[in-house]
């Protein structure tokens, strides 16, 4: 879980450095003991200056079982992608942070599996405010309103073919309607 300024394509053909907490395992055949972590943090940071994609994980990941004579290689990039978002009604328009998390897991048949974690936060109704609400208003006759709170919907999606995190932003924005605001 080491961190490192990395590079990402955006898709609109932009390049964007993040900060991104890398996370690599290996898997050895059971007579070996082990290896020191910092030779796969030493066998990543070649590829610093690279810009990152799904695909260059698994130029990565190859050279980690090259290099660590393992038999399956995994890893994982974290980091926060920002969006340009609107305000509902001001006009003005700020960053949106996203949580997103790209893994590859390279077998030994040399398969890659590609995955991506991406968070959405989003408003929603407060089931227990809403009935303390409804329960003020049926048995006391006391209107209330009952509040919002921020909900995260975590959208997981193993693929092959590129997608792009602002595809994904989108999607989670027309199904749900109600991301939390910037500005």
């Amino acid at each position: 879980n080491f961190r490192l300024p990395l590079k990402y394509a955006t898709r609109d053909k932009k390049v964007v450095e993040l900060e991104t907490k890398v996370t690599g395992t290996v898997s050895l055949e059971a007579h070996k003991k082990g290896i020191n972590m910092s030779r796969i943090m030493r066998s990543f940071y070649e590829f610093k200056d690279d810009v990152f994609s799904i695909d260059k994980l698994e130029t990565v990941l190859s050279a980690y079982q090259d290099k660590l004579k393992s038999f399956d290689s995994k890893i994982a990039l974290k980091f926060s992608y920002p969006i340009i978002q609107p305000s509902l009604r001001s006009g003005l328009e700020g960053y949106q942070y996203y949580d997103v998390t790209l893994e590859g897991d390279l077998n030994e048949k040399g398969e890659l599996k590609k995955i991506i974690h991406f968070d959405f936060v989003y408003s929603s109704a407060c089931p227990c405010s809403y009935e303390l609400a409804e329960h003020a208003r049926k048995f006391r006759n006391k209107p209330t309103v009952s509040h919002s709170q921020r909900s995260v919907a975590r959208v997981s999606i193993k693929f092959n073919d590129i997608i792009w995190i602002e595809e994904l932003q989108e999607l989670c924005l027309k199904a749900l309607n109600t991301e939390t605001q910037v500005v």
